[in-house]
Formats: C-alpha cells, structure tokens, sequence
C-alpha cells in the first residue's frame, strides 16, 4: 500500500462512525476517535491496557473469548451483541463484530468494530414492556375484544371467551357464524355493519348473540376497520354484553305497563266520580245561567250571578281536583293567556267571601298601585291557589281579619315576580306542624282533620302549581298567633283589553278629598292606599266620632270632603249612625258623597244604608276595579270623556297599501272576508286562494305578489308544505311568507320558520299586528293619518256575553254592518259544528274533527269570542293527543255549551226576523240541485256554498254521509262528492231553478 492510500485508510478510520479497536496478544494496540468516545479514553489513554477493562467481569471476557477464538482461528467473523463497561464502570449494549487482521497468522492480531446500541436496546425493553401491559389489560378488560378478519377471529381476549362460554383459545380461527343463530340473520348483521364499516370506518350498535351453548345474549357491539378502504380486512371489535341491563329494560317497561294499567283503572274511576259530582254542578250552573236571562231585581240577579260565578269557578277546581292522577303525572300544562288580575280577585271573593262573612271574618285585598294588574300567564291556576289558601285561613279562623296581600318583587325583562301572601288571625301552627304540610293527604294534625274536615291534598296542588308557575310556597307561623301563606309567581306583561273593562276616571278626581273611616286598622290603611292610587287626597280615621269632627274641620277650612268611605260594623257609632250624624249637623252646608263598606252583605243592611241617605254600598274585599266603578257611579266622566275612549279603542290604523299585492291562502270564508276586507279597506289588492296548492300554482304561473299571507291548516295542501314548494323555486327565494294561523305555540312558530316562512301571526288576526308585520318587510308605503271609528251606537251585540264586540269590530276595520254580517254568518256556519266534530270522531276521521275545531277556533277569534276560541283550541289539542281520551269528552261538553250559549246570545241580540232573513237558503231539494251543478261544473266556490246549507244538508244525510261529504267538498273530491248526492231519494233531489247560484 502507497503512501497516499495509507493516509486514506487512516482518515477513514479515524473518522468512521463506529468504534474500531485493533488488540494484540489480549491488549490494545490501538483505536479511533469515536471508540474513545464510547468508552471514555482521554486519548490514546487506553493503548497497551489489557482488553479485559472493556467487560463488565473477567467473566464476561472469558465468555467472548471462548466464543471468538475458534471462529477468528478459522478466518472467520464474530458479530455478537453484548455488554461492555466503560471508564466509569457503566455498562451499556454494544453490538461487537471481530476480524482476524492476517487469516495466515492470527498472532498480528484483530480489529473490532463497536455501535453503540444502549438505545436500540432500551426502547426494545419498553416495546417489550408495553406488550406486557397491553396483554395485561386485554387479559383483565370486561369488555370483549378481538380482532376479526375475512369474518374470522384471528386473536381475542378471555373475556371475549367467557362472554359466549367457549374455552381458553376456542375462538381462534372461527368464524362469527356461531355467533347467529341463523344464517339469515348472520348474513343480514354482516351487510349492515359492514356497509357502515365501509363507509365510517365505525361501527356502533346492540345486536342480539348466540353463546357457545345456545344462550341467547344481547351484546352492545362497537367495531373500528384499520383500513376503511377494506372493511372485511382487519378490524378491532369490543363486545360489552348487556343482557342483564335489556332484561330490566324489559322488567321496567313491563312494570310501566302494569303502573299505567293501574293509573288507568283510577283515572277511570275518577272520570266517574267527577262526573257524578259535575252532574248537579252543570245543573246549578245551567239554571242559575239561565234564570239571568228573565226579569230578576238588581238584589236577585246579584244573588244568581254569585251562584252561577261560583259554581263555574267550583267546576273548574274540582276537575283539577278529581284529576289528581295528572298532577302525580306530572302532566298539568299552563296556560298562558292575557288576563286582569282584578277578575281573579272577584273570583276569590265569590267563591269564599261568603264564607268569610258567616263566621264574621273581614276579608281584605291590599294591591298597591305599583302591582301589575293586566298580566299574562294562567288565571285559573293563579286562582286556584289563592282560593286554597284563602278557604284555610277562612277554615282555621275564628276572628278576626283574613288580608290577601300581593307585592312587586323582581323584574326581569319581560317577566315580573310577584309575591302573594294570605295572613289570618286564626289558631296558627308549630314548627313540627307546618313541616307537615304541602305533602298530598296530609294537614297539621290530625285532630285538625276531624275538627275542620278536608283531605289535605289542596296545599299539595298549590304547591305542585306554584312551582310550574317558577316560584316557591311557604309558610310562617305561631301557635295562637295567626299564619301566613306565601308564595311568588313570575308572569309576562299583559294587554289592557283583557278581563274587566276599565272605567274612564274623571279627570276631574285629580287630587279630590276623600274621607276613610274604619276601626280595623288593616282594613283601613288598604282602602287608603287604593284611593292615593287613583289620585285622590286621603285621610283616615278609627271612629264615627273622628269621622264627624274630621268632616266639620274640612268643610271649615274650604276644603271639603267629596266622598267618605265608612265601615258598618265600628265600636261606638256604627257606619250608618255615623252618616246620620254628619248629615244632622248644622255646621255643614254641604255633604260628601256616603259609600257604606261592609263585610257582611246583609239585606238588613242594605235596607236600613238606603233608608239613610248612604249613596252606594260596597262590599269587602274590595278590589280596584270595584272601588273603579264606585268613583266613576258617583262622579261620572264629562261629555265626550266615555265617548272618546271607546273611539280610541276601536280606532283602526290602516296603512296606505294602495300598492301592494297579496297572495292569501286561506280556507275559511270568514277568516278570508276578515283579512281582505282590512287589506282592501287599506286601498291592497288581493287575490284569495283556498289551499297551499292553489298557492303554488298561482306562483308558478306568472302571479306577481309582494308578500303572502299563509294558513297553515287547509285541504289539498297545508302551508307547510306549500311554503317549502315555494322556496325550491329560486324565483321565490325573497318573497316574504307570513304565517296566518290559530296555532300560536312557541314550537308551532319555530316550525313555520323552519319550514321557510318569514314571521308568524296569530289568529284572531289584530289590525295593527297585521300591518305592522307587512312594514316589516317593506310593504307599507306612505302611512297616511288614521280617520277615527265613530263610537258604535248602543247595539245588543255589545251586551252579549262571551263576546268581546269591540274587538270583533276592531278586526274588521270599526265596520259595523260587515262585522254584523260575520256574526250571521258565524250562526247559520258554525252552530253545529260540535255535532259535525263528533260524527268525524264516530268516522275516526280525526284529521276533519281537529280541522273543524281548529276553524272554529280562529274564527271565534276574529269575531271577538274569546272564551269560544279558548275551548275549540282545548278541543283541537286534545284531539291530536288522544282523539279518543276521556279529556277529549269533557272539553267537547265544555265547547258544546259555550258554543250553544253564544249562538243563543246571538239570536236574542240580532232578532228572529233578521236571523230568519239571513238564513232562508231554500228546500233541500233545492240545496242538493245547486250544489250538484256547481259540483258538475267544478265550481272553486262550492266549498262556501256547502258552509251555508251545511244545516239544510246535515238533515238529509245520516251521520257517516254527511262527515263524508264534508270531507269530499274540503279536499274538492268532486266525483265523490257527487256519488253521495246522487245517491239520496230523487225527492231530496230536483234542477237548479236559477235562483241561488
């Protein structure tokens, strides 16, 4: 070898990457720059030391040496791995390969070659570890695992075994078939879990297994594919076996069946035992309703319209009482509905003030002015557990003042907290006692049971009511000192036009004297603070004798009193001698006005207050909308003040619409003359349509609209449907769509916005609501000034109960004569459609039945008949819950006989001549021939003129016929609508003679 080949060994060794050692006779001779590194030379430190230092022992060294020695003296390689030690005795793995340097003589010695192979060495030991572990928590896991290939087990865990009862290593190798106890049923679990496989990569599910031994188990089985591409390839599977947990799913719906059979078997009884306790009631109610309408005096129709209040607020209780299976349930529902808080009071004190008033008690309402009384929530409820808790404190009160306080106690927008709280002055309760209470069948003790009566359930409904109100009942107590009942309820603002009718304060009760005498000092500050909320200057005294001397010094100062509220019952002069001696003193030349308040409604009373002079009498507790109409009798508004509000109240503001196009899909002629006849008044052109499909085609075919005004229950094709065929079409993409419907749950709206429509109105339609939705999206253009209804004339209509007339006609525009033709048309359209509802019922056309309630609803509204709306609304709910319920028949009575008493009204107000004008339409004959020929010549309008001979065509048709032929015409089925007609008797049958059309 030259010199220059030399020096190119030499560079290459020096600066190889591995150690390279040469030994001679057992001792270094020499080695490079990264075998000192190793091993932790300082140089050539380590040349001449014997090779032994390199091991961990001497034997370590012996061992190697009895392996390389026979291999090196036959000219051949050692590779080995082993253990050295380095300068600082630590040992590490170093993978070791020898070579002779002269095959023809093994004494020039040998050169070495080490890799440092600590590293390898450490991450092979954790691999190894990591094998260990997971073996460990595969062996020890409660769920099954495998890995299963081609629809084979390739490897599983013994879990896996044990879950279908096969030996150690028994899965091995088999196919998933046994795990099926047919080939069908294998076969389809393998299409479906491996199609989801292929596509997810995961797969999820509960399948039902077969064991080793034929067991049926039930497995929740989760699988992921290592290589989506190939789903039959690998793929790891976890098996959790849940057989015990479907078996008490199984255990529990069996024991939910035999509970609901249970809670049917009661409810069943229940329903018989309220109707056996609604029988006599319906007939209190009934006749005390109907002696109303003869020739009563003011003292009898009094006393008939407490038993009729009282008997229809107890109705009302005791079904919610005997239905004490839905309150278990958790099933009572809120209403949420406008409402005066002064007509829950009246409630109250109708059905207990007479109570309160035999045993002597002063019952007193104190609402301060800051109180909400237009609110909107559930009256009923709200009622319901004042009434309770007031008929307690009544029951466990010998003396003494019962006082129904009501505070402002939160306000979080929208929705106001109020707190309501009954203190009595009765026999009070212990702490032990009061921890007893608001559970169901239990009161304080039980000698309170035997001595006051009561099942002790009340306090449990108020309770479950308060709290689905959002607030909290309690109560604070001291023996012989009296209790106090309290709870809070939160409710939204509510409208003014609801419940009592507010009266027109004068203007000029602004700051005007007013006199309260009374000796209870609670009673006292209540009416107080009442008349400071009107306005009126108060002052208050304890005595008849006060009251004489506060009078004299009033009218000696100019500044006399104008009214003076006195109590009856008082130590030393009583309300009646009081009055007498003020009006016997000749110090006053002028007297105030004399309001007797009692709580006690003695004829007596009355008889001997009238008999003195006393100008009015009121009886507590007095409410603000009483203490109203006692102001505005005794000093009644100026001319024009009355006149002026009812013209504010039905004074319409139609925008100027004068170009705007609408699409109004509707089914119902009323609702239809109603919204037109607003938009059209407005200067709107419209074209009506009578399903979603009319709609849609209307569209598609060149209509050109700037907003559509959309029912969402109609034949053919509801709004739902339409609304989404309408946005498919990109031409319609912006087109506003307005919801126009009677259904107004939050749910209902969310699906008309969910469906494609713009915005939701709810039904009866509200004028102003109305337009203001259209300027909404930009339909209103130039509002001109609004021209004042003039105050109706005293007309009937206005007196009728159940309908709120001024409403009705501010949904028609203040347009009497059109709101006049609604009402005819409401009575010849709609009397009979409860009969109509339960003939579809007995059809088991429950789609009809709800569409006829649901009608009926929105087109109660609209003529301003609330409370007929609200029990067509309960019919329509409770048909699309269980058309075949027991709730279903009480709501049916209720809307029966409210319907029957408005149509009743109706007649009365409007007269026989004009009912029987507007409702002469011809023989049957005649119907059936008109009807015929519009069906033959496919009439679009012959679904109005079956609505106005539906009671001609009802006669002549039996039950299932006539439901069927309803059904007919609404779905404009022509050919079966015509079947049935010609199949009635040739003399219901004759031509058209051109008269009607």
């Amino acid at each position: 070898m030259n010199t220059a080949n030399f020096r190119e060994v030499e560079a290459i060794v020096a600066n190889a990457p591995v150690g390279v050692l040469v030994t001679r006779d057992r001792r270094i001779t020499r080695y490079n720059r990264k075998f000192a590194e190793m091993f932790g030379f300082a140089g050539e430190a380590g040349v001449g030391q014997a090779a032994s230092v390199l091991y961990p022992s001497p034997e370590a060294y012996d061992a190697l040496g009895a392996q390389a020695v026979p291999l090196l003296s036959a000219g051949k390689p050692l590779q080995t791995e082993l253990t050295m030690r380095r300068q600082d005795d630590t040992v590490f793995w170093v993978e070791l390969t020898g070579y002779v340097l002269d095959t023809e003589n093994a004494a020039e010695g040998t050169v070495w070659f080490l890799e440092d192979r600590s590293a390898w060495q450490a991450a092979q030991a954790a691999l190894q570890q990591a094998l260990l572990e997971n073996e460990a928590i595969l062996d020890n896991a409660q769920a099954g695992i495998a890995v299963i290939e081609n629809r084979h087990v390739v490897r599983c865990n013994r879990r896996m075994e044990e879950i279908f009862g096969y030996p150690p290593g028994g899965l091995s190798g088999r196919s998933v078939r046994a795990f099926y106890f047919s080939a069908q049923e294998f076969e389809a679990a393998g299409k479906e879990i491996y199609r989801i496989l292929g596509e997810c990569g995961v797969y999820s599910g509960e399948i039902a297994m077969r064991s080793m031994d034929s067991r049926s188990l039930w497995c929740h089985v989760s699988a992921r594919a290592l290589e989506p591409a190939s789903p039959l390839g690998k793929s790891i599977w976890i098996f959790d076996d849940v057989t015990e947990r479907k078996a008490a799913e199984k255990a529990l719906a069996e024991a939910k069946a035999r509970a609901e059979a249970a809670a049917e078997a009661k409810s069943m009884f229940l329903a018989n035992m309220s109707h056996e306790i609604r029988t006599p009631m319906n007939a209190i109610i009934g006749l005390s309703h109907l002696a109303q309408k003869t020739e009563l005096t003011a003292r009898q129709r009094d006393y008939v319209k407490k038993i009729h209040n009282a008997g229809t607020a107890l109705l009302g209780i005791i079904n919610d009482i005997l239905d004490f299976s839905k309150i278990e349930a958790g099933q009572i529902d809120l209403e949420c509905i406008d409402f005066c808080l002064d007509d829950v009071l009246d409630n109250v004190a109708v059905v207990v003030g007479q109570r309160a008033q035999d045993k002597g008690l002063e019952l007193l309402f104190d609402l301060p002015p800051d109180v909400p009384r237009f609110l909107r929530g559930d009256p009923l409820r709200l009622s319901q557990v004042l009434t309770n808790l007031v008929s307690n404190a009544v029951k466990f009160t010998e003396a003494g003042t019962i006082t129904v306080a009501f505070e402002l106690c939160d306000s979080v927008a929208p929705k106001v907290k109020l707190r309501f709280e009954v203190r009595d002055t009765g026999i009070g309760m212990s702490e032990a006692q009061m921890s007893r209470l608001f559970q169901p069948f239990s009161q304080a003790d039980g000698s309170t049971t035997r001595k006051y009566g009561g099942t002790g359930l009340g306090l449990s409904i108020c309770k479950r009511l308060v709290e689905l109100m959002g607030g909290e009942i309690g109560v604070a107590s001291v023996p012989g000192k009296g209790s106090a009942f309290f709870f809070s309820a939160w409710f939204e603002p509510g409208n003014g036009d609801v419940g009592k009718k507010r009266r027109v304060l004068p203007a000029h009760l602004g700051g005007m004297r007013a006199l309260v005498v009374d000796d209870n000092a609670a009673a006292r500050d209540v009416l107080l603070r009442a008349l400071e909320s009107f306005g009126l200057r108060v002052d208050a005294v304890a005595s008849g004798e006060e009251a004489l001397a506060a009078v004299v010094v009033a009218a000696s100062l100019k500044d006399p009193y104008r009214v003076a509220f006195i109590d009856w019952r008082m130590s030393g002069l009583d309300g009646i001698e009081t009055v007498q001696s003020v009006r016997n003193d000749p110090r006053l030349s002028a007297l105030p006005a004399f309001v007797l308040v009692s709580a006690f409604s003695r004829e007596d009373v009355r008889i001997r207050a009238e008999q003195s002079g006393i100008d009015l009498f009121l009886v507590k507790p007095v409410s603000p909308s009483a203490l109203e109409d006692t102001l505005v009798t005794l000093f009644p508004p100026a001319e024009g003040e009355i006149a002026g509000d009812v013209a504010r109240g039905l004074q319409p503001t139609p925008p100027e619409l004068s170009r705007l196009r609408v699409l109004l899909a509707e089914d119902n002629e009323i609702n239809q003359q109603i919204a037109v006849e607003l938009l059209e008044s407005a200067g709107a052109s419209v074209d009506v349509v009578g399903n979603g499909r009319e709609a849609v085609d209307k569209l598609v075919q060149g209509g050109v609209y700037d907003i559509v005004l959309m029912d969402l229950q109609m034949p053919v094709m509801g709004g739902h449907e339409a609304t989404r065929l309408i946005r498919a079409d990109p031409r319609f993409a912006d087109l506003p769509i307005v919801a126009m419907t009677a259904h107004a749950m939050a749910d209902e709206r969310q699906r008309c916005f969910d469906s494609g429509m713009n915005d939701h109105l709810a039904k009866p339609i509200d004028p102003d609501e109305l337009f203001r939705t259209l300027a909404r999206y930009g339909a209103c253009r130039g509002a001109e000034a609004a021209v004042p209804v003039a105050a109706p004339e005293a007309d009937p209509l206005f007196a009728v109960p159940g309908l709120d007339a001024a409403a009705g006609l501010r949904r028609t525009g203040g347009k009497m004569d059109f709101y006049r033709k609604l009402l005819r048309q409401f009575l010849h359209s709609q009397r009979l459609v409860v009969h109509d509802i339960h003939v579809a019922l007995a059809a088991a056309n429950f789609q009809l039945a709800a569409r006829l309630a649901h009608t009926l609803k929105g087109v109660a509204g609209n003529i301003g008949a609330m409370p007929l709306s609200q029990a067509a609304a309960e019919v329509d709910d409770a048909i699309r819950e269980s058309p075949r319920g027991k709730a279903l028949k009480l709501r049916l009575m209720r809307l029966d006989d409210a319907l029957d008493d408005l149509c009743t009204a109706l007649a009365a107000a409007f007269g026989a001549d004009e009912i029987a004008g507007a409702g002469a339409r011809g023989s049957p004959a005649q119907v059936v021939g008109v009807l015929t020929t519009a069906l033959q010549r496919n009439d679009g309008e012959v679904a109005d003129y079956f609505d106005a001979h539906a009671d001609i065509l009802r006669e002549i048709l039996p039950g299932s016929d006539f439901a069927a032929l309803t059904t007919a015409v609404r779905n404009y089925d022509f050919a079966a609508a015509l079947a049935l007609l010609g199949a009635l008797p040739d003399a219901c049958r004759q031509p058209a003679t051109g008269g009607e059309s």
